[in-house]
């Protein structure tokens, strides 16, 4: 009478499968910290990239100076603001298009510091800004930087 094999897997296999597998993620786990803050600071300098956009267009569209108001630093934040001749505080959300508060924060930003930035005004008629502007972001106190720059023909460009 022939002898019946079972195939699969033992129970001392599979433990040392898992345990090989649960060296491996531990070693590969800090790599994935870089590139979790690499994707932060490109999030944080397309977000500015797209508001900046954005602030041009209502200028024309609403046929009113926009402003960004910037705050630089480790607690950065920055927000748009149609009010004329009016500085808003984008820490306490004061700053609104219309009665839409539009507020941007470093909370949402994890070890990302806005380290340059200036106020910036786009003029109803062509969208064109008041002066040119650099804002430079980075990872913590010497990582990788991210800048998004304004020409004074109004062009916003991200590098």
């Amino acid at each position: 009478m022939p002898v019946k094999r079972f195939a699969g897997f033992t129970l001392v296999e599979l433990m040392v499968t898992l345990a090989v597998f649960a060296i491996l993620a531990a070693l590969a786990a800090p790599s994935f910290n870089g590139i979790l803050e690499k994707r932060r600071l490109v999030g944080a300098a397309e977000g500015l990239f797209a508001d900046l956009q954005f602030a041009k267009a209502e200028a024309i569209k609403r046929n009113r100076t926009i402003r960004l108001q910037v705050t630089t630093g480790n607690t950065w934040c920055y927000g748009l603001d149609d009010d004329a001749g009016t500085a808003c505080d984008c820490n306490s959300n004061a700053c609104e298009l219309g009665s839409t508060s539009r507020n941007i924060t470093s909370s949402e930003y994890e070890n990302i510091q806005l380290v340059n930035g200036s106020v910036v005004e786009f003029e109803p008629v062509r969208g064109m800004p008041d002066t040119t502007a650099t804002f430079q972001f980075r990872i913590g106190d010497g990582g990788d930087v991210k800048n998004v720059t304004v020409s004074s023909i109004g062009r916003i460009k991200m590098d």
